[in-house]
């Protein structure tokens, strides 16, 4: 992964692509944390690691200027780039 970008969606994404990538995630989470409803310890872990994960790469992804419904375009100092 090149300076923390995620390489399915490149580093400066429309914002097209990364509603599209949060519907795909979203859909998979919701996926999976049914497939475990008969498990409640698995599902317990499952939702902790990906919810906390997920927080922490959108509070990322929101410092280095990739939001959805915002402006992604570079900017100084956005995605390693220099000032």
């Amino acid at each position: 992964m090149e300076d923390g970008v995620d390489p399915f969606i490149g580093k400066h994404p429309s914002e097209g692509m990364v509603v599209a990538w949060a519907v795909v995630a979203s859909v998979l989470h919701y996926s999976i944390s049914y497939a475990l409803v008969n498990h409640p310890k698995l599902q317990w872990l499952w939702q902790g690691i990906t919810i906390g994960s997920t927080g922490v790469t959108v509070i990322h992804n929101t410092k280095i200027g990739i939001r959805p419904f915002g402006h992604n375009e570079p900017h100084s100092g956005a995605c390693g780039e220099p000032d």
